[in-house]
């Protein structure tokens, strides 16, 4: 399932405390995130341990970004049926590319 039909649901930070809580939240509300972040091994560990524990099949893509170079946090969110849920933090030095 994605944010909506002609868009991606896109979770940023998702390896963090908060984050892996909320990726955990979307997956079993049925969501398929696309998890992003600075580590991609990170991201692919994580994307396979939420599959495994979904109680249905789920593709969890995973997409490179750093908050450090806005233009990839932009990237994400190309389309203009994409969201971006952010929990990278802490915020005041991670949030500017976000918003």
């Amino acid at each position: 399932m994605r944010a909506r039909p002609d868009g991606r649901l896109v979770l940023l930070g998702p390896t963090g405390n908060a984050g892996r809580l909320t990726a955990a939240a979307m997956v079993r509300q049925g969501l398929d995130p696309v998890l992003a972040g600075r580590d991609e091994e990170s991201l692919r560990t994580l994307a396979e341990e939420l599959a495994s524990g979904a109680d249905r099949p789920c593709h969890l893509e995973v997409a490179v970004a750093d908050t450090s170079d806005a233009a990839t946090v932009h990237a994400l969110v190309d389309s203009a049926g994409d969201v971006l849920v952010s929990c990278a933090g802490p915020f005041t030095i991670h949030g500017n590319a976000a918003v």
